[in-house]
């Protein structure tokens, strides 16, 4: 377990290095998708890549996103969430007809206020507000998303940067420094895996 999010960190930490906090140049956006994979936004589209397969461009995949979006990332392992406004709308893929389907039973409308918003886990988000982190799961049984206020992680002063790690983790930048924090443990940082960017 540790080996694994040590390779994942040092992975992170050269985007960090090399691209800055939001991997993105004049034109383009990057970010990780499923497990092997790695999404490219030129303009309004999503072109996806698997490392499986040399890099090859997944063309079936290609995405366009709505105009006036503000963000889009990775949410479930192979969806797409992307943020228009102040909404969080979620996309899947369905193999069978080779085409993105909006599940809109999932839209979440996001505080006012709020400065990011990422996923943790398979099927949570996490939204940060001021300082302070809320977490928010679906409920399939009752169609909603719901607080899990037991959550709520307080952000150092003076970070950069807030993401997810692994499926249960938290990677906050401050300085030249990331520091980890476990969920599972009430969110004790985990000291001995802090890193240094040069």
């Amino acid at each position: 377990m540790k080996r694994h999010l040590l390779a994942t960190i040092i992975l992170i930490t050269f985007f960090l290095i090399n691209c800055g906090n939001t991997i993105t140049s004049p034109k383009q956006d990057f970010f990780g998708f499923g497990m092997n994979g790695l999404a490219v936004i030129t303009g309004n589209t999503v072109n996806f890549f698997n490392a499986d397969n040399n890099w090859e461009e997944v063309v079936e995949l290609e995405f366009n996103l709505p105009s006036g979006h503000k963000s889009v990332f990775t949410m479930a392992i192979t969806g797409l969430a992307v943020i228009t406004g102040n909404t969080v709308n979620f996309f899947g893929f369905d193999e069978g007809s080779n085409t993105w389907n909006e599940m809109s039973n999932l839209k979440f409308n996001l505080p006012s206020g709020y400065k990011s918003v990422f996923s943790i886990g398979t099927t949570g988000l996490a939204v940060v507000t001021d300082n302070t982190i809320n977490f928010f799961g679906f409920d399939e049984r009752s169609n909603t998303w719901n607080e899990m206020s037991d959550l709520e992680f307080n952000l150092p002063s003076g970070y950069k940067s807030v993401f997810s790690i692994g499926t249960t983790g938290l990677a906050v930048v401050i300085g030249n420094t990331i520091k980890f924090f476990d969920g599972n443990n009430n969110w004790i940082e985990i000291s001995d895996l802090e890193f240094t960017v040069n």
